[in-house]
């Protein structure tokens, strides 16, 4: 029965917690300072490998619906730090503004990560308009008092350039 007890509880804490929670304790041994505003510094030399913790989150957490997609990587000429930026996805969706950057020394020890990460969201991710409607809506509120008159519209633009550049539609979610 104790053990019993034990185990709902223990089910009962893994479920309370948000995810970003669940992120914070599977980060947290191999920290070297605690966690302060968005920066995780890490005790050097590792051997954590560039993507390596979020893919530990989420197949232990499990939260396979997030996802931090690696967008650029470089290798900066100042510190020769590699510096991997990842874009936070959430059903395979970007989110606006979070994610985060892994800065590795030249020996490959992850040194810090800066991050904003949403949490916890058990969002509907599917659009209620479609990308033709999301683009008339917001032309029709920009043109609302007829003052814009876009590129794409004016034959006499005298720089062409810009007159094919018509606006397209991408699904972001908001934080």
């Amino acid at each position: 029965m104790k053990t019993l007890l034990t185990i709902a509880c223990i089910t009962l804490v893994k479920i309370g917690f948000g995810q970003y929670t669940q992120y914070e304790q599977y980060v947290t041994p191999f920290l070297s300072a605690p966690i302060e505003s968005g920066f995780f510094y890490f005790t050097t030399p590792n051997n954590i490998q560039a993507g390596q913790l979020y893919q530990f989150y989420r197949t232990n957490a499990p939260d396979l619906n997030n996802n931090m997609v690696l967008i650029d990587q470089h290798t900066d000429s100042l510190a020769h730090l590699t510096h991997y930026k990842y874009q936070q996805t959430y059903m395979n969706i970007p989110i606006e503004g979070a994610g985060c950057i892994e800065h590795h020394n030249p020996d490959e020890s992850l040194l810090f990560i800066n991050a904003k990460i949403a949490d916890s969201i058990k969002k509907d991710h599917r659009p209620r308009i479609t990308a033709e409607e999301a683009i008339k809506k917001l032309l029709d509120e920009l043109n609302k008092q007829g003052i814009f008159k876009f590129a794409w519209e004016d034959p006499h633009r005298q720089c062409r350039q810009f007159r094919n550049l018509v606006p397209n539609s991408r699904i972001n979610l908001g934080r």
